[in-house]
């Protein structure tokens, strides 16, 4: 059986290497590498015939279909000789798919893997700037990876559907890894600006191909001055403070935990889940307005505004120590997750219609009653909306709504009293959202951009009547009446904006 020898080359020259990886490499005929350039490779000691990959990325185009090739590359050359050995920089495993893909496909074909360590740039980074990364929190990020997330995301070319977040947290320590001659310093430096200031200082160690290793402090807007000729770096960013990393979702956590805090907001302070209730309405509809008015940044403000709400909560449960952010995004996970399993399990769906008829049952038996259908419908909805979700429901369970519109007209007719009246109006109202459903509109969105448009007429026509009457405001209730009812004959409707404002 083939044995299979993964050698570390360490971040420099030949004094980096461990002992093992001297005698190795010493006793190889033909070393496998990743690149040509690393120092120990052009080294006059080496005598062994060095095969290298270099020209693999640039022809394959991505370092993945790269990896790829050379980890066959490696397993077809197992297969002609008993021993082979592959070099790569650093430590195996740190910064090199290949390794990981050369030891996956030789399990899968019976070979034998030996892993020789080697110094990696973040222990030579550690040992220079003496830092302690488990009492830090370092992390570790591979340069490459930055350097192409953040082009793929200038170029449009990212996958708005991958749910993935930044991959660069400043407010922690970040050890950037793998830098070399090739590296491209000025997409770096975009990518970096994304989460620091250009004047923030970065902390660069060198390793040089002598050998020599020389530490340079530069701020970030500079970057492109550091001379990595032949040589190898690796990057220490310290962390900004929380107030600083204003597109973080842990900045609005800790700005909302800092306003509840004994020194903190006196307002936000008095606040409890029940004084706050408006306040989540208000912003919920603020946003939907926003929405309405087609204004993408206003309205994405105004996502915040709700977001913020949702924050305080939870931050009044972590003070009451009944429930907590991460509780709360369990539990929504887990509904999802559960909720769709024709999208995380294995479950076939043709139509929306089957996304909703296992919707509901699912959900029935996730209920402790199978009668409390209607239960989670909330009867603080506003009306409208509620009727409509009722009636949505009750289609699922087999309700056939009534083809009948509504008769308006014998609600002017009754003589009984306020309760019949009462009754009476909201079945109409009630078989007002089934006309509605069956034509595709949203009973509340028609009623809220009526009622836009009627204030928009009414608006108009007091501005009118008050400018050109004196003293419109005190004249006789009569008169005031038949002057706005006759304005409002006379305005048409042409006049109107095209889409309705909202408060």
């Amino acid at each position: 059986m083939a044995q299979i020898t993964i050698v570390g080359l360490g971040p420099g020259p030949w004094k980096y290497l461990t002992r093992e990886a001297l005698d190795v490499l010493g006793s190889a005929h033909r070393i496998y590498a990743r690149t040509s350039k690393h120092p120990v490779l052009r080294s006059p000691h080496l005598r062994a015939t060095v095969v290298a990959f270099d020209d693999l990325d640039d022809r394959e185009g991505l370092p993945s279909a790269a990896s790829q090739t050379i980890a066959e590359r490696i397993l077809d050359q197992a297969n002609r000789s008993p021993e082979v050995v592959y070099a790569v920089p650093g430590s195996p495993f740190l910064g090199d798919q290949s390794v990981r893909l050369v030891v996956d496909l030789a399990a899968a074909r019976g070979f034998s893997v030996q892993m020789v360590a080697g110094i990696s740039m973040i222990d030579l980074v550690i040992q220079t700037l003496r830092l302690d990364p488990l009492a830090g929190g370092i992390t570790i990020v591979d340069t490459a990876q930055l350097v192409n997330r953040h082009h793929d995301d200038a170029e449009r070319a990212f996958d708005p559907f991958s749910g993935r977040g930044r991959l660069i947290d400043p407010t922690k320590p970040v050890l950037l890894t793998e830098l070399h001659d090739g590296t491209p310093l000025g997409r770096l430096r975009d990518a970096l600006e994304d989460a620091y200031p250009v004047e923030h200082s970065l902390s660069i160690v060198v390793v040089e191909e002598s050998g020599h290793v020389r530490t340079e402090t530069v701020p970030l807007g500079h970057l492109e001055t550091i001379d990595l000729d032949g040589a190898s770096a690796g990057i220490y960013v310290a962390p900004v403070q929380p107030l600083a990393d204003l597109p973080s979702f842990d900045t609005l956590r800790y700005i909302v935990a800092r306003l509840r805090a004994p020194d903190g907001c006196p307002w936000d302070r008095e606040q409890t889940h029940h004084s706050m209730k408006k306040h989540l309405i208000e912003e919920t509809y603020e946003a939907i307005a926003a929405l309405d008015e087609n204004d993408v940044g206003k309205f994405a403000e105004e996502l915040g505004d709700v977001m913020l709400q949702v924050v305080m909560h939870c931050q009044l449960g972590l003070e009451s120590r009944s429930f907590s952010l991460e509780d709360v995004l369990r539990v929504v996970n887990e509904k999802l997750i559960r909720r769709h399993p024709h999208v995380f399990g294995d479950v076939k769906v043709s139509s929306s219609a089957d996304v909703l008829r296992n919707w509901e049952k699912i959900k029935r038996s996730e209920s402790a009653s199978q009668n409390a259908s209607f239960s989670t419908i909330p009867e603080s909805m506003p009306a409208l909306m509620r009727a409509d979700a009722v009636q949505s429901r009750a289609t699922r369970y087999g309700w056939t709504p009534p083809d009948t519109v509504p008769d308006l007209s014998a609600l002017d007719h009754l003589a009984a009293g306020p309760d019949e009246i009462k009754r009476a109006l909201g079945e109409c109202l009630f078989d007002l959202v089934t006309l509605a459903r069956r034509h595709g509109v949203d009973a509340e969105e028609a009623l809220r951009l009526a009622t836009n448009q009627f204030a928009v007429r009414l608006q108009r026509v007091l501005d009118t009547l008050q400018g050109a009457h004196s003293g419109f405001d005190h004249l006789p209730p009569d008169e005031r009446r038949r002057l706005v009812r006759r304005a409002l004959e006379q305005l048409s409707t042409d006049e109107l904006p095209k889409a309705p404002p909202t408060a």
